[in-house]
């Protein structure tokens, strides 16, 4: 919305576009112009308006009163076959207009003129009802129609108006009172799409053909509301309907492409806003035996005045039965919640670089421009900022994108957004962070056009295992275009061994464009890997000053108007404890401390005796932006530092990568303020930024054109032979995964082949009605169980959380049909449980490590645990009356391997 003196809605959103405060503004200051997602809103011309205040009175969204009844009469109705086979469902709009005009009244109703723009249009005789008859799945434009609408009243001739509910109520307001000669009917609405969207199907659809009309309900296909029916000049008519693919009635039915307002209108809701409500009566054969081949209407009449007119009608009727109905058992969009599309947002995002049924495909499978992979929610200060960074560039360029985590059993699996934001960067939908096994992730490869890697060391050695290796995109089917930008190798040198650099070597080179973080990188990526690689800048560098600037306002620590020395230190020590509190003592300031998420003042204190602050990032942001001056030993401390243009001094952290530092600190002339641990903070001078910015202008150009370019390139790639195999398979499993489930249940085969942890507790949950759990731990119960797993842990019936903090207790726990029996963790103590449970004597023993190390699980004096480090199952079929599993995860290492004994129970 521009800036007006006047703003007519608090939420321009919540505008129905209905048209009341064009056609009430005593100056015409108020024109209806295309805004947001292709909708008409109204824009108001400063010069001309007069601060009257009347478009915010006449808005119904602002306040409307309403008399009609919660419960109105219920009519099914039909006219004769004729005027049905002409009609979207029973006839009624032919009927009503035809009464009013025959009387010498005159008709309001939408119909598409020359150009297919749906307008509202004055008919006052028989043959201009033709175009208005039959349904119009387009939002249509009120112009200056409300003003026609009262001169004819003005007149005293009866007047009949049809329209959207919110026009319906738009007109009401407009009139300021109630006029005896006129009779409003508002349209059982579905939602509307805009005017833009439908010309631009059209367009995509006509190919060489001339446009002479368009039917979205005719019925030589039926009484059906999912069929549109294009009609040429010069060829064959189009015709689609929902279910055979047409992409204009996808995004309609789908609620894909609705106006913001139609998800919360509360003129569809009751007490409705005309006289008379229309629609189709969908459901009522289920009500009543009769033929619906040529439609039935629903009428409902929502007062004396609709049913003073309705009844003038009844013999017009070949059909009419009143239905002694509640509202709630009428299928119709009746109600004022009507959620949108979940894809929506992403509907209309594609649209900046997509045709319209393009997009509709795209959004209807959750297929995103772009899909950034990588570690967005990392528990780490910079690493997490340099996914923002990304998303947001990619974003300000039109581009919609989907943030893709590594998966849940991952050695680092992800974490909670919350946990290391106050508010989520993200857009709705835009960050997948639920996959749970890495053989999962093929799963996503159509969630995107392109993949593009983020930044940050995902492609050193240690982190590539501990985050699944997930940045290789060998999940990726090789047609897809793969981009890396601004990848590091946290070293000069490649750290992994042999194995790992030759399978990365052979992932690496399927990328069709690759750029690295530090100078060094290219020269590792030529020699290690065989890639051709480029040097551009980290992504924070790219991103506009004002989304930090957002995230700053958010922060919940204040630090604006404070005189402080901020630090980020990464690794703290006596001698950096030294060097702050000696510059604190120099410059007189205080010091304000951040360091690594996971440290507080209790565990920091192993490594100096300073406090530190804890705080989410937001908060981190906002120190560095508001301290006097800026130490660090974090690469992304520095970055910032640059950024908010701060003086700052940088400690070289050579155990995380000192390339990085000085690759950054070469480029920006600022090498003089880059020091050892073993040198004091005291900077050779103050910094310039004019110059440091002079020479971070190219760079970042230069970065930003080579992304773009990339993004914006033309790929047509086969698939590879990989691929090919791949696909040969999954259709190969899936047929395997059909015969072994038919065995399976032939031979009441389940849980008691399964070798992965999360799948054997999903099975056990299907059959825990019928189970008796017994699980004792042995050496320790867990120090690697992830959270999804922890979770179903709980909903199978298990209260204790074996987190880390549980390492090297005794653990047992017996479940029955759910619900807990017995559970008991003890830190270094041996864990006992006896007792006799429907007929079945149970004795379980867990002693961890140093205390026993055994695991005994022992039902009617028979031993069952398998004895494996970790969590022992013996699972009891309480239908069946014997044990029917015993199995150990070792729950201790990340890939929690099962150990199952082969018995006859």
């Amino acid at each position: 919305m521009r800036e007006n003196k006047v703003e007519i809605l608090e939420d321009f959103r919540e505008c129905t576009g209905c048209g009341a405060c064009d056609n009430i503004c005593p100056t015409d200051a108020i024109t209806m112009s295309e805004g947001y997602q292709t909708f008409f809103y109204p824009y108001i011309d400063n010069d001309k308006c007069i601060e009257c205040y009347r478009c915010q009175q006449v808005c119904p969204v602002n306040s409307y009163e309403n008399k009609n009844k919660l419960q109105p009469k219920i009519i099914a109705a039909s006219a004769d076959d004729e005027i049905c086979s002409k009609s979207s469902s029973g006839g009624c709009f032919t009927v009503f207009s035809e009464n009013v005009i025959k009387k010498g009244g005159t008709v309001f109703a939408t119909a598409f003129d020359e150009n297919l723009d749906a307008c509202f249009m004055k008919v006052e005789d028989l043959d201009g009802l033709e175009k208005c008859r039959g349904s119009k799945y387009v939002q249509s434009s009120a112009g200056k129609i409300f003003r026609e609408v009262k001169n004819e009243l003005k007149r005293n001739k009866e007047v009949i108006f049809f329209g959207c509910p919110c026009q319906v109520a738009g007109l009401n307001k407009y009139l300021e009172g109630d006029y005896p000669n006129l009779h409003t009917v508002d349209i059982l609405c579905h939602g509307v799409p805009s005017g833009k969207l439908f010309h631009q199907y059209l367009g995509e659809k006509k190919g060489d053909g001339i446009i002479q009309s368009v039917d979205f309900r005719n019925k030589d296909h039926g009484w059906r509301a999912d069929v549109i029916q294009i009609n040429f000049k010069n060829k064959s008519p189009y015709i689609r309907s929902w279910r055979t693919e047409d992409e204009f009635e996808t995004a309609f039915q789908e609620n894909l492409c609705l106006r913001e307002s139609c998800e919360s209108c509360e003129f569809c809701d009751f007490p409705r806003v005309g006289d008379i409500s229309i629609g189709d009566f969908w459901g009522i054969s289920k009500l009543i035996n009769i033929d619906v081949s040529k439609g039935i209407s629903l009428v409902m009449l929502n007062n004396e005045k609709g049913e003073k007119f309705f009844d003038q009608l009844k013999e017009s009727f070949a059909f009419l039965e009143e239905m002694d109905i509640s509202t709630k058992d009428i299928d119709n969009r009746i109600h004022k919640i009507y959620p949108h599309h979940p894809n929506k947002e992403l509907f209309f995002g594609l649209l900046n670089h997509h045709t319209f049924c393009d997009a509709v495909k795209m959004a209807v499978k959750g297929m995103y421009d772009i899909g950034i992979v990588g570690i967005p929610t990392v528990e780490n200060f910079g690493g997490s900022l340099t996914y923002v960074a990304l998303y947001n560039v990619i974003k300000e360029w039109g581009y919609t994108c989907v943030m893709i985590e590594r998966p849940k059993n991952s050695i680092h699996p992800p974490t909670p957004v919350s946990r290391i934001y106050h508010s989520s960067p993200f857009g709705k939908n835009e960050l997948l962070d639920n996959i749970e096994k890495r053989e999962d992730m093929s799963s996503l490869t159509d969630r995107a056009k392109k993949f593009l890697v983020g930044s940050d060391q995902l492609f050193h050695a240690n982190l590539m295992r501990n985050f699944s290796g997930v940045v290789l995109l060998d999940w990726v089917s090789d047609n897809k275009p793969k981009i890396a930008y601004a990848a590091s190798f946290g070293h000069d040198q490649f750290t992994g061994n042999e194995d790992l650099r030759a399978e990365m070597a052979y992932y690496m080179q399927k990328f069709d464009a690759f750029s690295v973080r530090e100078e060094s990188g290219i020269k590792l990526a030529k020699e290690e890997f065989g890639v051709s690689a480029v040097h551009v800048l980290d992504p924070v560098f790219l991103c506009s000053d004002q989304v930090y600037m957002n995230m700053i306002s958010q922060a919940k620590k204040e630090y604006s108007g404070k005189e402080y020395i901020g630090a980020y230190i990464l690794d703290p020590n006596e001698k950096k404890e030294k060097a702050l509190l000696e510059l604190s003592k120099e410059m007189n300031l205080p010091l304000i401390i951040y360091s690594e998420f996971f440290y507080d003042n209790t565990t920091i204190k192993k490594r100096w005796n300073l406090d530190i602050e804890t705080g989410k990032i937001e908060d981190r942001l906002s120190c560095i932006y508001n301290s006097k001056f800026f130490v660090t030993d974090s690469f992304h401390g520095m970055c910032f530092s640059v950024i908010f243009r701060k003086q700052f001094i940088a400690v070289k952290n050579e155990g995380r990568g000192a390339a990085r530092f000085t690759s950054l600190m070469e480029k920006t002339g600022l090498s003089g303020h880059l020091v050892s641990e073993t040198e004091d903070l005291k900077p050779e001078s103050d910094i310039d930024y004019t110059e440091v910015y002079d020479l971070l202008k190219n760079e970042i150009q230069q970065s930003k054109l080579w992304l773009k370019q990339q993004l914006e390139k033309q790929y047509r790639k086969p698939f590879s032979g990989e691929d090919v195999i791949r696909k040969k398979l999954e259709k190969e499993n899936l047929l395997l995964k059909e015969q072994i489930r038919k065995i399976k249940d032939y031979l009441r085969i389940d849980y008691t082949y399964s070798t992965s942890f999360s799948e054997y507790l999903d099975m056990l949950m299907e059959l825990k009605e019928r189970l008796l759990i017994i699980v004792a731990a042995k050496d320790t119960p867990g120090m690697a169980i992830p959270e999804a797993v922890l979770l179903k842990m709980k909903k199978l019936g298990f209260e204790v959380e074996l987190t880390r903090k549980k390492h090297w207790s005794g653990y047992v726990a017996v479940l029955s049909r759910g619900k807990s029996l017995y559970e008991s963790c003890k830190y270094q103590e041996v864990v006992e449980y006896k007792t006799n449970y429907e007929g079945v004597d149970i004795a379980v023993t867990s002693a961890p490590l140093y205390k026993g190390n055994t695991a005994e699980i022992i039902i009617n004096g028979r031993q069952y645990s398998v004895q494996s480090r970790g969590l022992n199952f013996a699972v009891y079929d309480l239908e069946q009356r014997r044990v029917s599993d015993s199995v150990g995860f070792d729950t201790h290492h990340y890939l929690m391997k099962s150990t199952r004994d082969i018995f006859i129970p």
